[in-house]
């Protein structure tokens, strides 16, 4: 080879008075101090051979180099030719150590099998420096379509700081220009990480997913599936983007508590398969937010005691509805209504007091209050419940921090009252606050 620098595509830029060039578009990996590099042609030596005294190249794409002297006229991205007559002598010397160079790495990697290596096969692409490229590029008539590819990624994450690592990458080129990493290896710590496609299927009896390269498959229709097709050792991501769809329970199809599902629109499951093409649902989330439950109404479950101290967990408790009370039951036993409603959870009676109700199913109300009121000439007054007995009085605890209470003072109300009578002797006239707990029958 006695020039090169011949692709179309290759470029030299040099500033004036200066002696480093910056070439594109050429591997400068078999160039060597002692060459000669002519600029402003390919197709023929123009001006004066420049000596080279030093080359780096960056990958297989262009590099630097720099001549013995400097370099009086500037060129911008100008055409050039290296010239390899001068090197060793004879263009034929040169060949020879360049063909020499690629029967070594043939030969270990296609040669006999020898104890070196333990017999391995192994191709090295030894990287100049940690910033270039080791590649094995695929191509279709000079289209590239993929690349597995080393290289150093700097990345910074959201709200961190920049990291550089060396990486390996399965890459494409979608349009034969840019490049995607479809696998990328971490070769720091062994991880990887890997783009996950999507494509869209018809709900029908089978929906193969391993008919398309793609780890999320979007079903549209309402079809009853029983099937995920024959798929082996795959695992998928499945979103129904329309409501109807039934996934059956069955060997091929294993659902949680062999329950079937009916999708709603939104709603996601992960499903894997074995060895033998088997799938199982892993788990399901509803667009809804509401747990996985069967399609159709079940019999009331059984809530079971825990283990704790005073247990025991062989007794069974019931609740179910009997349309006007809540009922439980502990094995054969009725407890009855079982509940409690608060009429107020916090409610005002007057300007001057509040209240709390807590009523229960057996009729009993619990009443709690504070309450400014003003005494009369006997220091008596009828404190408001704000509820309402249907039968007897309200029976109150009272209690006060402005003067001692009697312990035996008269409490008294009227039935079917809304108030309780209080009485302090001595008490004529006084304008107080009272802290009380009034018990009635509401119903």
């Amino acid at each position: 080879m006695a020039f090169y620098g011949n692709n179309p595509t290759a470029t030299a830029t040099v500033v004036a008075n200066t002696n480093l060039v910056t070439v594109t578009g050429i591997d400068l990996t078999i160039v060597t101090p002692g060459m000669t590099i002519n600029l402003g042609a390919r197709d023929r030596k123009v001006g004066d051979a420049w000596l080279i005294a030093s080359v780096a190249p960056s990958g297989t794409n262009g590099g630097t180099l720099t001549t013995q002297g400097s370099i009086p006229t500037a060129y911008n991205s100008v055409p050039f030719l290296i010239d390899t007559t001068g090197y060793l002598g004879t263009d034929a010397s040169y060949a020879a150590i360049v063909g020499l160079k690629n029967l070594d790495a043939l030969s270990t990697l296609l040669g006999v099998a020898t104890t070196i290596y333990s017999g391995a096969r192994q191709l090295v692409l030894d990287k100049a420096s940690s910033s270039a490229i080791g590649r094995i590029l695929l191509q279709i008539a000079g289209r590239s379509w993929g690349a597995i590819e080393q290289r150093s990624l700097t990345y910074t994450p959201s709200g961190g700081q920049a990291t550089t690592v060396e990486t390996l990458a399965l890459r494409a080129s979608p349009d034969g220009t840019t490049w995607t990493d479809a696998l990328l290896v971490n070769l720091a710590n062994g991880t990887g990480d890997l783009r996950t496609g999507v494509t869209v299927m018809a709900a029908a009896s089978t929906v193969d997913l391993s008919s398309a390269p793609a780890g999320i498959v979007n079903i549209n229709g309402a079809a009853t599936i029983v099937s995920f097709g024959p798929g082996k050792n795959l695992s998928r991501f499945i979103e129904f983007g329309t409501a109807g769809a039934v996934l059956k329970h069955s060997a091929a199809l294993v659902m949680t508590g062999g329950l079937d599902l009916t999708t709603q629109a939104g709603d996601c499951i992960h499903a894997t398969s074995d060895g033998s093409g088997n799938w199982r649902v892993r788990s399901v989330q509803r667009m809804s937010g509401k747990a996985f439950v069967p399609h159709t109404p079940t019999e009331l479950g059984v809530v079971r005691q825990g283990g704790g101290v005073g247990q025991n967990a062989a007794n069974v408790v019931r609740l179910g509805w009997s349309n006007t009370d809540l009922l439980a039951q502990v094995d054969a036993l009725e407890l009855g209504a079982l509940w409690a409603s608060r009429a107020n959870a916090v409610g005002s009676i007057d300007a001057n007091g509040q209240y709390a109700i807590q009523r229960f199913p057996s009729g009993l109300a619990i009443v709690m209050g504070s309450s400014v009121v003003t005494l009369d000439a006997n220091g008596s007054a009828r404190v408001p419940v704000g509820l309402t007995t249907v039968a007897g009085p309200w029976l109150a605890l009272v209690s006060n921090g402005e003067f001692s209470v009697f312990s035996a003072a008269p409490v008294s109300g009227d039935s079917n009252s809304t108030s309780f009578l209080i009485l302090f002797p001595g008490g004529a006239n006084r304008v107080v606050r009272y802290n009380w707990l009034a018990f009635g029958r509401w119903k």
